[in-house]
């Protein structure tokens, strides 16, 4: 399940809670995320920025071109962003790299290390 159908599916109207789920994740341990379509893993706490997918840019690695993180992901993987109106997401180890919430995919919540308390409350 993608972060985004989680935030739609058990937190409703998300981005009207950004802090409050920003405190949730702050208070939970690293956990693991896939990043589509790279299916690149990645541990870590997310942070939801006030900032909407289609305002965010970023570098293109093999030409150091700045361009929308919408045309990134159409142009490096052929991926066309479906929700550009929703937040983005860092990771607190990287705070400068964006994602949109539909490209994380969240790994089971039963194979997590640490037995989590109640898990259809975690944000994860």
């Amino acid at each position: 399940m993608s972060l985004l159908q989680h935030f739609n599916l058990y937190h409703g109207d998300w981005m009207k809670k950004r802090e409050e789920l920003n405190e949730l994740f702050e208070s939970r341990p690293p956990f693991p995320f896939t990043v589509y379509p790279e299916d690149e893993i990645i541990y870590g706490q997310p942070f939801i920025i006030d900032s909407f997918v289609h305002e965010i840019t970023t570098r293109i690695p093999s030409t150091n071109k700045v361009v929308p993180v919408i045309d990134y992901y159409l142009e490096t993987f052929g991926y066309e962003i479906k929700f550009p109106e929703t937040f983005a997401i860092c990771f607190t180890f990287n705070p400068l790299f964006f994602y949109p919430a539909e490209l994380l995919y969240l790994h089971e919540l039963d194979s997590y290390e640490t037995p989590l308390p109640n898990p259809f409350t975690i944000v994860l």
